[in-house]
């Protein structure tokens, strides 16, 4: 059944007198006609009047719901932020490493002349894209070996992992949740866990995959000590552009102040499993 416009039956009446009015005008009885488009046009005002009155309350109402969603939502980032730092604290290795990543993510986007809005969902991006690690084993997390393969296999997981726990809240963008998702792919297609390759790997996903790969590299691990920040910028060039983006690893340098010469660099054809690994988590 069709919805009745009660607005549109209130201006029926109302259009009924005014033209009563023109008409006992136009037929000489101009006092009657008078009155009666006078008092019309008052009551089509007052109808205005009533109808402002009721889209002023409902945006009211809206700005109240939209403000009580983003609480809600703020709340839940919080809370997920507290789960991260449980993550991480399960050992001393990972401690600061999601806003370390979330700086640098930052400062990478800010370098390439992204806007302010759009380094700080890479700042948020950062900081979140670890929560996956939930889902794999503290004996994996803290082995002091090289990962196995069925440990890889694991920790391969995790990106898709904070990808699904993430997607439900409306407050985080499209790209974000694909930063996330995609930030352990390389250019050659190597990666994971899709297998993009090129231009397919979101550009913020790209960005992502150099500030992580950088922090992971300069803080001690179970299985290796940390790399000077040089040393970590120069596996990065090497490793570019067949696993890293040109342009983000350019910009982290810019940031960092770590211009290294590329003649120094011998650039590999593909990205090697052993850089995956130094950066898997």
């Amino acid at each position: 059944m069709k919805k009745v416009n009660l607005h549109s039956l209130f201006y029926i009446p109302i259009g009924f007198v005014i033209i009563v009015g023109c008409s006992l005008s136009y037929a000489g009885m101009v006092t009657a006609g008078t009155a009666l488009s006078t008092m019309g046009g008052m009551l089509a005002l007052s109808g205005l009047w009533l109808m402002a009155n009721e889209v002023t309350e409902a945006r009211h109402r809206c700005s109240q719901l939209h403000w009580a969603v983003e609480r809600s939502e703020r709340h839940c980032l919080e809370v997920l932020w507290k789960v991260i730092q449980y993550v991480e604290a399960r050992e001393r290795w990972w401690q600061g490493h999601s806003k370390r990543v979330g700086e640098l993510a930052m400062r990478i986007a800010g370098k390439m002349g992204m806007s302010p809005e759009k380094c700080a969902e890479m700042d948020l991006a950062g900081r979140l894209h670890d929560i996956g690690l939930f889902a794999v084993p503290d004996s994996v997390i803290n082995k002091y070996t090289n990962f196995g393969v069925d440990e890889f296999r694991s920790v391969k997981k995790h990106s898709q992992v904070s990808y699904e726990v993430l997607k439900p809240l409306d407050c985080l963008s499209e790209e974000l949740l694909l930063a996330i998702r995609y930030h352990h792919e390389r250019i050659n297609g190597t990666g994971y866990p899709a297998g993009l390759a090129g231009e397919n790997v979101p550009i913020e996903a790209r960005i992502l995959a150099v500030a992580d790969s950088y922090d992971a590299m300069t803080h001690d691990r179970p299985h290796r000590k940390a790399m000077s920040p040089m040393q970590a910028m120069q596996e990065l060039w090497r490793c570019t552009p067949a696993g890293y983006d040109a342009e983000s690893v350019d910009a982290l340098a810019r940031s960092l102040k770590l211009m290294v010469p590329r003649a120094s660099v011998s650039n590999s054809a593909t990205a090697e499993q052993p850089t995956n690994q130094t950066s898997a988590v």
